[in-house]
């Protein structure tokens, strides 16, 4: 009996020294994911933006479109902001459980006006292309905003 105890306390002992390292993944994560939000914000102001702007297409309507984009760049720095600070300083698994799905219908969105401006042809076929791999971007970020919401040990939301 006094062996299965032994064996017992060592494997305890050896699940504690494995938590600081899994909390170190689920940190990481969180800033990884925070980090893709944050280009992909960069990505539309730099190349979706004013490929909208210059589109020559009769049925868009720039002035909605731009807003648009540009509210979903305000949302994917938020969400961003959001996960790098829950790896950082706020320590809160409840931020990144927002941000994971803030990222989820960031997303969908992209993926929806991905799915419009193809239409349009030559003129918006590289913001196209962004949009797609962007909406990816923000996929893989949802993802991991939830192993950093839900992984490992750490402070269980309270909210």
């Amino acid at each position: 009996m006094r062996g299965r105890a032994a064996a017992a306390e060592a494997g305890e002992a050896a699940r504690r020294e494995a938590r600081p390292d899994r909390e170190r993944w689920r940190r990481g994560a969180a800033a990884i994911a925070g980090a893709l939000l944050i280009g992909m914000a960069i990505v539309l102001a730099a190349v979706i933006i004013p490929a909208v702007a210059t589109d020559t297409h009769p049925a868009l309507n720039r002035g909605p479109s731009i807003a648009a984009f540009s509210v979903h760049i305000v949302a994917a720095l938020a969400a961003g902001g959001l996960l790098v600070g829950s790896a950082t300083i706020l320590r809160r698994r409840v931020w990144a459980i927002i941000a994971m799905v803030m990222a989820v219908v960031l997303a969908l969105a992209l993926f929806d006006a991905a799915a419009e401006f193809r239409q349009h042809g030559r003129d918006l076929k590289v913001a196209t292309r962004a949009m797609w791999v962007g909406a990816a971007i923000e996929v893989g970020a949802a993802v991991l905003a939830a192993f950093a919401a839900f992984a490992g040990p750490g402070q269980r939301s309270r909210s």
